[in-house]
């Protein structure tokens, strides 16, 4: 507890593993959820790296995809911040929403 404020060390989104930014934006069970949609929605593989090329050879999927990480941390923070300050939960599916709303509204 520092200036009278208590510091948790587990993740608000998991209630796990210490909150690390590493495990918050990428390992989080939820975050490596939501990869995973959004990767299966984009119909590609975790890592494949002929998709990558293939990716950045046109152009309109290009610029999708370098909004997509800032995209989907943006909500994972988000939330996390409503866990934390607000007690407030959305569910898997709502955070879901909340990603692919997101991401086509500032594509548009």
């Amino acid at each position: 507890m520092k200036r009278d404020i208590m510091v948790m060390d587990w993740c608000y989104i998991c209630k796990k593993s210490g909150e690390s930014t590493d495990h918050l934006l990428l390992h989080c069970e939820i975050a490596m959820t939501l990869w995973n949609e959004v990767f299966t929605q984009l119909g590609l593989a975790w890592v494949m790296p002929a998709y990558w090329r293939a990716i950045w050879g046109n152009s309109q999927i290009a610029s999708i995809w370098k909004m997509i990480p800032i995209c989907l941390w943006w909500c994972i923070w988000r939330e996390r911040n409503a866990r934390s300050f607000e007690d407030q939960e959305r569910s898997l599916d709502e955070l879901r929403n909340l990603f692919f709303n997101t991401l086509l509204h500032y594509r548009n």
